[in-house]
């Protein structure tokens, strides 16, 4: 295995149809462009983004890295350590087990962490998170109520059985309480969540690992955080219909901090995502993908899509952005500007650490989403924009 496997505008020129249904945009901000100096990781930040064909080492990269299951199983990657050499995967085999299991290095050695019946409906999707050391992950056990649900966590270092921290709340009438999606945050010991409580709101929970305590630092009208840095972030409206606005906490204490400045006026996102130094959100019904690194001035608009194609799956490691536009998954090089579809139709995106993980539409009936591991820093930069 190869090291890589595992618009409108502000103050520029007019944006440009791309052809592909998105619109690209110039490196527009409310304020003073980040500069070469502020730019980013490499100190470069594209002054415009474009679509461009995918790169044939791209596509060798993404060949290379192919995770592959056991005959006639289903693999489906639920997360992994941030140098991709730790994978976590539901792997089911119709009929015969249903399990939760740890690949460990190039020749993905295997690890059941935890086994469901076989015959049940019990499934380990994307809504899973680990920090290094703990891995959370939430387990649906109904294919008509997913708000029917458990989180488990497991110490990879003792290996001992996973323990439940968590559980969704069940209404007087038998239903499970509706909520935001079940997307988890694990970082340095400490996993956040958020779930309904059945009473028109929702808590926002904050689980330590080694104190071995769930405390619910919140509770509004709110969707699901993301981590960025050292913060846990959430968008919150303070009544119900109202606009959300960005919170945040620190990770370590659960108290209230700032964002920083080019946060805070951020309105109502639709989803966005953050690593250690990248904010990425789409806003205004999906249609806005804009960024943000620590650095610089104020935010840069990537691209617009028109209705129906929603901005959607938004994630980010390093210089690379991802998302899904409704029909496909892309990638967005901040480096040079240029963007490109990396699945042919459909599929799906995610973001750990350094990696990218992209996974393909299913060949047929019945049969897994193939999966594609990649390290996100090693691949080779995306072509440029031609100068206009």
């Amino acid at each position: 295995m190869s090291a890589l496997a595992l618009a409108s505008t502000i103050g520029c020129s007019p944006a440009r149809p791309s052809g592909d249904g998105h619109t690209s945009s110039a490196a527009a901000t409310s304020g003073k462009a980040p500069s070469t100096a502020d730019a980013g990781e490499n100190g470069q930040l594209a002054s415009r983004f474009c679509p461009v064909k995918l790169p044939a080492n791209w596509q060798q990269a993404f060949d290379q890295g192919r995770v592959v299951g056991r005959p006639g199983e289903q693999l489906q990657l639920a997360s992994g350590s941030a140098d991709g050499r730790l994978l976590y995967a539901f792997a089911v085999e119709p009929k015969r087990r249903r399990e939760l299991i740890e690949l460990a290095g190039p020749e993905r050695r295997r690890t059941v962490i935890q086994s469901f019946p076989a015959e049940g409906e019990a499934q380990v999707g994307e809504f899973a998170a680990f920090d290094g050391r703990y891995l959370a992950y939430v387990v649906t056990w109904s294919y008509r109520d997913f708000n029917k649900w458990s989180i488990y966590l497991w110490d990879s270092q003792t290996r001992r059985a996973p323990v439940k921290i968590g559980q969704s709340v069940s209404m007087p009438d038998g239903a499970s309480a509706p909520g935001p999606f079940n997307y988890l945050v694990a970082h340095r010991g400490r996993v956040a969540w958020v779930q309904g409580t059945g009473q028109k709101d929702a808590a926002l929970h904050l689980y330590s690992a080694v104190e071995k305590r769930d405390r619910v630092i919140s509770r509004g009208q709110y969707s699901y955080p993301v981590r960025f840095g050292d913060l846990l972030v959430w968008p919150e409206s303070l009544t119900e219909g109202a606009p959300t606005r960005l919170r945040a906490v620190s990770f370590d204490t659960g108290k209230p901090v700032d964002l920083p400045a080019p946060l805070r006026d951020i309105s109502a996102p639709d989803v966005m995502y953050g690593d250690d130094e990248t904010f990425v959100w789409s806003s205004e019904s999906w249609t806005r993908l804009k960024v943000w690194r620590r650095g610089w001035a104020a935010p840069v608009e990537l691209l617009t899509s028109p209705q129906g194609l929603a901005l959607q799956r938004a994630h980010v490691s390093g210089d690379i952005v991802s998302w899904d536009n409704s029909e496909a998954q892309y990638a967005l090089d901040l480096r040079t500007g240029g963007y490109a579809q990396i699945t042919q139709q459909y599929g799906s995106n995610n973001t750990w650490g350094k990696v990218l993980q992209v996974g393909l539409a299913p060949a047929g009936r019945g049969q897994g989403s193939p999966q594609i591991v990649v390290r996100a820093d090693m691949l080779p930069r995306l072509p440029g924009c031609a100068q206009p």
